[in-house]
């Protein structure tokens, strides 16, 4: 379980954990933590993730609106609300704008994702796609197959034996995946 950021769209909630987002206690019985939910929550996924290392934030709660048991096609995968494009307004109004987005091919295959873009700039990068047949946010949670981490292991050894800088898995990582040279 990751957890990043300050806190903004939770505010002024985390102050009261220490500015400690998944710390923050819910209104429920008990009054678990928002990263005890995650943990309990995720555990529905772990059937459908046998030999898959699986990357969750620790202060998203998912609602799922479709089944959580699938077949995985493909060395990594990650969890996206996909959907027909949305306009202009409703893109505002959702608050895409903070997001990364996904743009999905019919076999679900991932076609580009876009770190946090206004709606006119993820026109004009859909514009240059064939095949896109759904968007949608992407809600940040990922899996990979145990070849792809044992290669993204080798990949990066040395920085991983050095034990210092950072990887953020959006841009360095995805975006680099799906994006033409030009446009990463």
């Amino acid at each position: 379980y990751q957890t990043a950021g300050k806190g903004t769209r939770l505010a002024p909630l985390p102050g009261a954990e220490n500015n400690n987002k998944p710390g923050v206690k819910l209104p429920a019985p008990g009054c678990p933590s928002i990263l005890e939910c995650v943990i309990r929550q995720t555990g529905a996924y772990a059937a459908s993730r046998k030999h898959r290392v699986s990357v969750f934030w620790g202060d998203q709660v998912f609602v799922p609106t479709a089944s959580i048991e699938y077949q995985a096609s493909f060395h990594a995968d990650i969890v996206v609300a996909l959907g027909p494009l949305p306009s202009a307004e409703e893109w505002k109004e959702r608050g895409l704008e903070k997001y990364g987005l996904i743009a999905a091919k019919a076999d679900g295959s991932v076609a580009v994702q876009l770190e946090k873009v206004t709606h006119e700039k993820a026109l004009a990068q859909l514009s240059q796609l064939e095949g896109v047949e759904r968007v949608g946010a992407s809600l940040g949670s990922f899996s990979l197959s145990a070849p792809f981490l044992a290669a993204l292991d080798r990949a990066f050894a040395v920085e991983l034996d050095a034990k210092a800088g950072k990887m953020d898995s959006d841009p360095h990582l995805w975006m680099a995946m799906t994006l033409g040279k030009d446009d990463y």
